[in-house]
This record gives structure tokens, C-alpha cells and sequence, in this order.
């Protein structure tokens, strides 16, 4: 599975992806051999490790810089999406006490954890649904350059 040239081949990065891929969790069961069960365990794994790594630095941030909303509010909605990739319920509730700043949730294992966070920017700008996804595949037509990251542009 290597070239000439001494490189790996297309095979031999297939077969690592392949073994790599069935490698971690440990605790995969080795009677399971539905592949698809195997994967989404070992996704689930992966998310709820990277569950754990945002809410560390959740933690991190309220306790260094309490006022940094800014960067809470980013990492609290990673931690939602891992979470939900992890099987972990997730949502978003109003306070009735603070209509104004809604609650986001997540169910860890461990027991409910929740923050308060900003309502959008911006209004409704009145989009039907023909036209969001008319904006999705808009975007999803754009170059790299354009999709306003990257650092380019």
C-alpha cells in the first residue's frame, strides 16, 4: 500500500480510515456488528468528549471573565451542538421571569445544566420558507473565498 515514490496510496489511507474507524470506543461490544450501530457509538463517544471540552471552557471563561458574554454565549452553542450529536437532550425555553433572555438547555447524564442567552440581533426580516432555502442553496453555491471566512476574501 505504498507507491514508488514511497507515499501511501488511496487503499492504504482507505484500510486506516477503515481500522481507525473501529478502534475507539473501547467499550464497543465486540458481538456488535451492525456497522452502522458501531459508528454512530463511536460519534456519540467523540461528541460527548467534545461535550465535555466546551463545558470545561465554559467554566474557564465564567470564572476568568465573567463579563466575556460574548465568548460564553459561542461555546454554550457548541456544547448544544455536541450534545445533541451525543444523544444528550437539548432546547431552548423562555424565563418567564426574563421573557427577554431565553434558557438553553442540556440534559447531561450528570443532571440539567442551562444558561441564559441573548435574543438574535436582528428582527424576522419576513423570509418565506421558498426563500431561506433560496439563501441555503445561494450559500452553498459560493466559493470559499466568498463564504465570509476562511480569512480570505
Amino acid at each position: 500500500m505504498i507507491d514508488e515514490r514511497g507515499e501511501p496510496t488511496d487503499a492504504y489511507w482507505l484500510d486506516r480510515a477503515e481500522h481507525d474507524a473501529h478502534a475507539e470506543p473501547a467499550d464497543i461490544e465486540p458481538a456488535e456488528h451492525d456497522e452502522r450501530a458501531i459508528r454512530t457509538r463511536q460519534w456519540e463517544w467523540l461528541a460527548a468528549g467534545m461535550v465535555r471540552l466546551y463545558l470545561s471552557e465554559i467554566r474557564t471563561v465564567d470564572q476568568t471573565d465573567p463579563v466575556d458574554y460574548s465568548r460564553r454565549y459561542h461555546l454554550v452553542l457548541c456544547a448544544m451542538q455536541f450534545a445533541c450529536a451525543a444523544g444528550f437532550p437539548v432546547g431552548i425555553r423562555l424565563d418567564p421571569l426574563q421573557p427577554e433572555w431565553p434558557l438553553v438547555y442540556i440534559e447531561l447524564p450528570t443532571g440539567q445544566v442551562s444558561w441564559h442567552m441573548p435574543q438574535h440581533e436582528r428582527d424576522w426580516d419576513g423570509h418565506s420558507t421558498e426563500e431561506k432555502y433560496a439563501r441555503v442553496q445561494a450559500y452553498l453555491d459560493l466559493d470559499d473565498d466568498a463564504m465570509g471566512i476562511w480569512g480570505s476574501g
